[in-house]
């Protein structure tokens, strides 16, 4: 028998061409017709759930892009993350450098500040960290944190702030500051001291 399609031989027990893969409905009629329709409908739904599945996912990726990565929660967990492994090309650029620190232009020059700190008594290395809540005002945010320093912890609020871009950074200084009355204890000058 010849295929109606290709003209290509086939046996007559074939239900469909081996060549072209025609459907030869006149020797089955209408069976292999509704077999491959059947077949092409569950192909179909199958195709349509494989692409709303798709669409779900690239919709939570990119919402989990938006919304998280562009988040205060988010830099301040950069800036503690840096912090705790003393990676001062993250901490560099996880940060904002203004005010008397706006000399920074560099992971080396963050190394040295904190190497210059530590002279002066003031040690800003953590242990570990939690992040506890988030306050947004505007174009700041303070992100309470519970750290863990030299084995105990203690409540210290980073500060972040709003960088040109849309995207948040943690305010070193300001967040330095905050944590003075915590753990994280300012020397006193002697001529400071009481009864002096």
């Amino acid at each position: 028998m010849k295929c109606p399609a290709c003209g290509a031989e086939i046996k007559d027990t074939l239900a469909t061409c081996g060549v072209c893969g025609v459907a030869l409905s006149s020797r089955f009629p209408g069976k292999k017709q509704t077999t491959l329709s059947r077949a092409g409908r569950q192909g179909g739904r199958a195709a349509v759930a494989v692409l709303v599945i798709i669409l779900v996912a690239a919709a939570a990726g990119g919402g989990w892009y938006y919304f998280y990565l562009r988040s205060p929660q988010y830099a301040a967990k950069q800036f503690l993350t840096a912090l705790q492994a003393q990676d001062y090309d993250k901490l560099y650029e996880s940060c904002v450098w203004t005010g008397f620190l706006g000399f920074v232009n560099s992971g080396e020059d963050v190394r040295r500040t904190f190497d210059m700190a530590k002279r002066f008594g003031v040690d800003i290395s953590i242990e570990g960290y939690q992040i506890e809540q988030t306050t947004v005002k505007g174009d700041s945010a303070t992100v309470k944190t519970t750290v863990r320093r030299t084995g105990k912890e203690d409540t210290w609020n980073v500060i972040v702030v709003k960088t040109a871009d849309g995207r948040w950074k943690c305010d070193l200084l300001s967040s330095v500051m905050s944590a003075v009355g915590g753990s994280l204890r300012m020397p006193i000058a002697p001529s400071l001291q009481q009864g002096n």
